[in-house]
């Protein structure tokens, strides 16, 4: 044989032998979860079936969150302040309302809806108000210039009483606060919100009221700890997911623009409990983080949920949500054994098992 053939020859056996390698570690990879780094020291123990996909539509009108559910509809929110897209339960019969608000750059960057058919509540943290009103009527609308200073969360427990978590005077933290515009009274929480020095963006989350229980949950986002809160907003309990990550550091910047400073992270966000939902008693977490024994495969082809007693925050039991085009959802609603995904690109109706 030529010397150059056996020369080619012995690149082709190292190339197949790097392909090989190549290969071989990627099985190991997606197969054995002992190669992918330290674990993440917690297990999770599995509730009945997988949730089953039902129906879907497209997302054709850029709808970012689910709204509420009632017996008949499902509501989700747009971009747009105001604007109430809705369809029945089998996400048939597309419909909108729309809301006789005037929205501009304020309202738009930072507001979320809330439908408790037939109320409508949207929370305008960086005004900062309350809008409410009735589906049946849109275009009545009450603007609530309540309360002072901006809030990040808001939720109704009553027609007209609020519990939002608003900015401290010098915005250092955010505390818990219970208001009630109609008659200007607030009440602020005591010993839950310590003062901080990073406005409370590391402890940025979600706030939930479960009516059935009466109780105030607020998730957070990029650590395990949860907290449960009654309606005169005494603490409850202190609990945490069932992942082992207490502490999420976070790199403060001024931006200013015009005479307005906003203090923001400059770091990366690693979400813990990405998006949450409380109902019927129960609080719904959608994890991003994989246990130990979980199959790196099942886990990248999931969403996971873990499922907690609203309570006293004691876990339940996990189960997988088959994703869209591998994305996780970016907003979710339940009601009942109804759970309802917004994907960027569809919304997907599911059976879960309970």
């Amino acid at each position: 044989m030529e010397p150059r053939q056996v020369y080619i020859k012995r690149i082709l056996i190292i190339l197949g032998l790097a392909i090989t390698a190549v290969i071989s570690i990627a099985i190991a990879w997606l197969f054995n979860d002992n190669l992918t780094g330290r674990p993440n020291g917690f297990t999770r123990k599995w509730i009945g079936h997988n949730a089953i996909p039902l129906q879907s539509m497209a997302n054709e009108d850029d709808i970012i969150a689910g709204s509420g559910l009632s017996s008949t509809q499902i509501y989700f929110q747009s971009r747009v302040p105001g604007l109430i897209i809705y369809t029945d339960l089998n996400l048939r019969r597309k419909q909108y309302i729309t809301l006789n608000i005037e929205a501009d750059s304020k309202i738009t960057s930072r507001f979320r809806m809330h439908v408790d058919s037939p109320q409508v509540y949207i929370y305008a943290g960086n005004v900062p108000t309350i809008f409410s009103g009735n589906l049946n009527t849109p275009h009545v609308v009450h603007k609530h210039l309540f309360p002072e200073r901006h809030y990040t969360r808001g939720v109704n427990i009553s027609q007209n009483t609020f519990v939002i978590r608003e900015y401290s005077k010098n915005y250092t933290y955010q505390e818990f606060m219970k208001v009630d515009p109609s008659h200007r009274l607030s009440v602020y929480a005591k010993g839950i919100s310590p003062p901080g020095e990073n406005a409370d963006l590391s402890s940025d989350g979600l706030l939930h009221y479960d009516k059935d229980s009466g109780t105030l949950i607020y998730v957070h986002f990029y650590n395990n700890s949860v907290i449960g809160i009654d309606t005169n907003l005494h603490l409850i309990y202190k609990a945490t997911t069932i992942d082992t990550v207490r502490t999420h550091k976070i790199n403060m910047i001024d931006i200013q623009s015009g005479n307005t400073i906003r203090r923001t992270n400059a770091g990366p966000k690693r979400f813990i409990n990405r998006t949450s939902y409380v109902n019927e008693g129960i609080l719904y977490v959608n994890s991003m983080l994989k246990a130990d024994n979980e199959n790196n495969i099942v886990f990248a082809s999931n969403a996971v949920f873990d499922t907690y007693n609203v309570k006293d925050g004691s876990y339940r039991g996990s189960f997988y949500l088959p994703m869209s085009k591998k994305k996780v959802p970016m907003d979710f609603c339940v009601s009942g054994q109804l759970l309802v995904a917004v994907f960027k690109d569809q919304i997907i109706t599911y059976h879960i098992p309970f």
